[in-house]
């Protein structure tokens, strides 16, 4: 037997359910570390804690308009014909008004969003009234409470407002901010080393004169990586060497949280990445496949804790290990869910679909919507990159899902670093 045979007998694919691949990483992949940081800092970092409200929101009664604070019971008979006049306090600071404590018979000036004088319970616009020399007329009138943002109406103190395992969002931040929030304990953001494997690759575009192929999957798992909370600490080309692959992934293993290497993975004569990295890891907890199409080939193995993913090269493959696989490590080691879990709508489908490949797989099937209705894109096979572009999101096939009637509404998704801008359903 040669010793090619023998080597290529040893990549041959046990492909791992997609469910129990997802109980493999829960139970033997770390976490990252739980670390406290200036909430100005915290943009994109995954909670490690649930935020309560420090106080009432507002902390006092505040004015919705710029007008005149009155009590209720002053204005409640008010009308056209029978105007209620009331006395216009003047030495009130309209922005302290809280200072002052609101009579029968006064009105007080106040403005946007600063309380109200204790006592006042009612705010009249200013266009409402009519001001005469020391005296406001009312005319008609209002619901009591009326103009008022009420205290704890926004959030009552002690309440719930963000829970554990929610990503920190630019108006979250704020959110914190305008709670007095200054520090928070978030997960730290996972440190993930990149790699595109390959004699083939250049970082450079496509060239038909020498045919040597670009990186680009390497730019797209980048950007992906880093919009999902990844940072990027080492990337580069790799040659189809094992011995090079090896000793690069020890030397940075110590340093990443996950290790992800692009192409390398089929049954090819030199696609040596995960055979060499299995046979010099022996690793306990490993997956040779996954049950899931394109991208069926997506292997890898987990190293005290850390993942190291096999992720294939072509671009329909790349794109669907990114949904189901890297994405979702991604989330899981921050705190998050371990699922594909992405913005989705339901649509319905314009015409019915037959599905006769891979029924037992997970399948990642791009999307074209059509105002409120879509259609499923044909793949073509995984070296195309135009069903990608073509479409405004993706929708994920269970297994046994074999048809889907015309009619029939389907759940479609957004992958965000390539579906930012989808065109919505109209209402």
């Amino acid at each position: 037997m040669s010793k090619e045979y023998m080597f290529a007998t040893k990549k041959i694919y046990h492909h791992m359910d997609l469910d129990r691949f997802y109980q493999l990483v829960r139970e033997h992949v770390k976490q990252t570390r739980i670390i406290e940081i200036d909430v100005k800092k915290s943009l994109n970092h995954v909670l490690a804690e649930n935020i309560y409200s420090p106080y009432d929101r507002p902390l006092f009664d505040l004015s919705h308009a710029d007008g005149f604070a009155v009590r209720y019971d002053d204005i409640k008979h008010a009308s056209k014909d029978n105007p209620v006049k009331l006395s216009i306090v003047r030495d009130v600071n309209s922005r302290k008004a809280n200072d002052y404590v609101l009579k029968s018979g006064e009105a007080v000036f106040v403005e946007t969003g600063y309380p109200l004088p204790l006592g006042a319970d009612t705010v009249i616009p200013i266009e409402e009234t009519i001001v005469k020399n020391e005296y406001v007329y009312i005319k008609k009138p209002h619901p009591k409470f009326s103009h008022v943002f009420t205290r704890g109406s926004d959030y009552s103190r002690g309440e719930l407002v963000f829970s554990k395992g929610m990503r920190i969002t630019p108006f979250m931040l704020k959110t914190l901010l305008d709670l007095g929030v200054d520090r928070v304990r978030v997960h730290d953001k996972p440190l993930v080393a990149l790699f595109s494997v390959g004699d083939e690759l250049v970082d450079e575009p496509f060239d038909p004169v020498n045919w040597k192929l670009p990186t680009s999957t390497r730019f797209l798992d980048k950007y992906a990586i880093e919009y999902y909370g990844g940072i990027i600490i080492r990337e580069e080309k790799l040659p189809d060497d094992p011995n090079i692959i090896v000793e690069v992934i020890k030397n940075v293993i110590d340093k990443a949280d996950i290790i992800v290497t692009i192409g390398g993975v089929s049954m090819g004569p030199r696609d040596y990445s995960w055979i060499s990295l299995y046979e010099a890891f022996k690793p306990l907890h490993y997956w040779r496949g996954l049950k899931m199409h394109p991208a069926r080939s997506t292997s890898g193995l987990i190293i005290d804790g850390k993942p190291i993913i096999n992720q294939p090269g072509l671009h329909q493959s790349s794109l669907s290990a990114l949904i189901l696989v890297v994405t979702p490590i991604l989330n899981h080691v921050q705190g998050q869910i371990l699922e594909p879990r992405y913005p989705c709508v339901n649509l319905s489908l314009t015409n019915k679909y037959v599905e006769n490949k891979y029924i037992d797989h997970y399948r990642v099937r791009p999307v074209e919507i059509q105002g409120s209705k879509c259609e499923v894109i044909d793949l073509k096979g995984s070296y195309y990159l135009s069903p990608l572009n073509m479409s405004d999101g993706f929708t994920i096939l269970k297994p046994g899902t074999r048809e889907i009637n015309a009619g029939e509404e389907i759940r479609v998704c957004f992958y965000e670093p390539i579906h930012k801008s989808y065109n919505a359903p109209t209402m």
